[in-house]
């Protein structure tokens, strides 16, 4: 046993020595024949492929590019991406008016449908059950500013529909702390995140050692835990677990973060002011309104009460939406009959908050039935 044991641990050094001291040779080496070992580098080339078709934008920060067609990848997930004239993301296949449409779609990553085929997406489902002429113009990282600056510019240069559907993430509050408007347009504070190295544990400083000086290694490790997390819901496997992870559980205090001493005062103020706004913009226009709010993970996990959240958005609706889509009720209706690990696991792609082709097909068919 005790051999056994020696011989492991001179492997083990052998391993760190050689890939310490050869590591990023090997790395340079794969890397000039386009193979690449490390996560670091996939993620590094998923965005230089994402690039080739997300773009800034003047008039509302940023979008797609017009006419693309070719491949998005999201983690290890790949699908196909295609663009009209405008920019907005559409059926590959399927041809419509591109100056005339039934819905407007507008959201974030949730709404764009990252990871998945535009036929996978609740828009797309919406789209071909409906048979009604639908642009969606959800893109990534987009808040009610972005989705205000972007219904006005296409409104007002001839673009027509007769109902806009904005689905609201409780991520976009915090998206606001860093965008403003200036010269008409969406502007970005410069906030720079600093890091007191001081306040780092030991385990991130481990992890940050290993990642920089042990890439092989990281690397391994890495694939390894994911291996071990498979199906598993907890925050040691995935951050977005964390009762406490900051994107999603302010709803569970709202009262206490939006109120006037609330952290998330002034950027909820904002979310609220820039709805106003798209709510008055299309009342002039005489286009219908609708408002849609969805869970993430762990608002599901944790049964934790995301009443006051709910009601404050349904309450702003009373006289500007002509439906509040409140998809937090049609996730806790599934409670009934399946546990909160069971839905989750249904409905979102593992380790990550977006809905996954399930989830999609949910969305879209309680959509269908409530407004249809």
């Amino acid at each position: 046993m005790i051999k056994t044991f020696k011989i492991i641990f001179i492997t083990i050094i052998i391993f760190l020595t050689l890939d310490f001291s050869l590591g990023n040779l090997l790395i340079d080496t794969f890397k000039k024949k386009n193979i690449y070992i490390t996560t670091e580098q996939t993620a590094k080339q998923n965005s230089i492929n994402e690039k080739k078709f997300r773009i800034k934008d003047k008039n509302f920060s940023h979008t797609f590019k017009k006419n693309f067609k070719g491949t998005s990848f999201y983690g290890n997930k790949k699908n196909l991406i295609c663009t009209n004239e405008h920019g907005f993301r559409k059926n590959c296949i399927k041809k419509n008016n591109p100056n005339n449409y039934d819905y407007f779609f507008i959201g974030d990553s949730f709404t764009e449908g990252v990871g998945l085929n535009y036929s996978e997406t609740f828009v797309g489902i919406f789209e071909d059950k409906t048979k009604y002429n639908v642009a969606n113009l959800g893109v990534s990282s987009y808040s009610p500013i972005i989705y205000y600056h972007k219904l006005k510019y296409f409104l007002d240069n001839g673009l027509k529909t007769k109902h806009v559907i904005l689905y609201l993430d409780v991520s976009d509050v915090e998206d606001e702390i860093y965008r403003y408007e200036c010269n008409k347009s969406v502007c970005y504070k410069d906030i720079k995140t600093q890091t007191n190295n001081k306040e780092l544990n030991k385990i991130d400083y481990l992890k940050k050692s290993i990642k920089k000086n042990l890439k092989i290694t990281f690397t391994v490790l890495k694939h390894t835990k994911n291996l071990l997390c498979i199906n598993k819901l907890t925050s040691i496997c995935y951050d977005i677990y964390d009762e406490n992870f900051p994107r999603y559980s302010w709803i569970n205090d709202f009262r206490e973060y939006t109120n006037t001493n609330g952290v998330f005062k002034k950027p909820f103020d904002q979310n609220v002011f820039y709805l106003k706004k798209i709510s008055n913009l299309l009342k002039v226009k005489n286009i219908e309104f609708s408002l849609a709010i969805y869970p993430w993970p762990g608002n599901i996990l944790y049964n934790n009460d995301s009443d006051d959240y709910q009601n404050y958005w349904e309450n702003f609706c009373n006289d500007k939406c002509d439906f509040f889509i409140n998809h937090f009720q049609d996730f806790d209706a599934l409670k009934d009959n399946k546990s909160n690990k069971q839905i989750i696991k249904a409905n979102y792609f593992h380790g990550d908050v977006h809905f996954n082709e399930t989830g999609n097909l949910f969305i879209a068919n309680k959509l269908i039935k409530l407004i249809n």
